[in-house]
């Protein structure tokens, strides 16, 4: 399992879905554009921007992860916490309320601690991608995670890499396709909320998260049912979260490991 969930994170499908917590209910347009005019990628960034508020503190403090492929499901409990710009945490608990993982990401390395084993694994994200066969930042699972748009192009900004398309139920930006075909598509609502990323590849969908059921959480809008799923010729799966208690922009500070209590490892002997 800690494989299969590293990877996914890693590939932008963390998802948030489920029972509802009880948050007033954020009325996301999704019906008619606001505006008559075309927009320019530069109108639509802007409006996303002021439309949103910027989380600078998420503490996911109780939720319930559900994990299904083609063959195997899997049921486990899971806190998350992240301080922007500076740390994400992602602890797993399989059984009896026991924190079997904790997946760590900074924005210069990653950690995997396997608290069962004792042992833990640290490396690059230039060792992601290349696991990956894709461009794997801290930006690009930061921003997943709260529910912000970004570019997946390295060292560019959406106004410059994307080009934009208005429809009469919502805005698509879409990055323009690097040599392997990839393109990044992100949806956003007539209110100016993300509601689906996803990656394709020569007009294929490869993987898909949809954001859905936005509710007001400490004053900031945000999706309490999100849906991952992938389209890929073998080893698909689909990954839900349960939220049932979730805190924004409340500053804290995350726990630290010893790591001078674990041995440290291979990343492939973990994940």
């Amino acid at each position: 399992f800690m494989k299969r969930a590293s990877i996914l994170i890693l590939l932008l499908t963390i998802s948030f879905v489920g029972c509802r917590p009880k948050y007033s209910a954020a009325k996301i347009n999704n019906t008619t554009t606001p505006k008559t005019q075309t927009l320019t990628v530069k109108d639509i960034v802007s409006q996303y921007r002021g439309a949103n508020t910027e989380i600078q503190f998420l503490n996911l403090s109780d939720a319930a992860i559900e994990y299904t492929n083609d063959t195997k499901s899997y049921y486990v409990s899971a806190k998350m916490q992240i301080i922007k710009g500076k740390e994400i945490s992602i602890s797993i608990f399989p059984m009896l309320g026991i924190e079997l993982f904790r997946l760590k990401f900074t924005p210069e390395r990653f950690y995997v601690f396997d608290k069962l084993n004792r042992q833990y694994c640290d490396n690059s994200y230039q060792y992601l991608s290349k696991m990956l066969k894709a461009e794997v930042s801290y930006g690009m699972i930061e921003s997943l995670l709260t529910n912000n748009i970004f570019s997946i192009a390295p060292n560019s900004n959406i106004d410059d890499s994307y080009v934009s398309t208005q429809m009469a139920d919502k805005f698509i930006l879409a990055s323009r396709p690097d040599t392997n075909m990839y393109k990044h598509i992100m949806e956003i609502s007539p209110s100016y909320t993300l509601t689906a990323t996803s990656v394709v590849q020569n007009m294929s969908q490869l993987i898909r998260v949809d954001y859905a059921d936005f509710k007001i959480i400490d004053k900031t809008t945000f999706p309490t049912v999100i849906e991952a799923k992938t389209s890929l010729p073998t080893d698909n799966f689909r990954l839900k979260i349960n939220i049932k208690k979730i805190e924004i922009n409340k500053p804290f500070e995350i726990g630290t490991v010893n790591i001078g209590r674990y041995t440290k490892v291979q990343c492939s002997q973990i994940i």
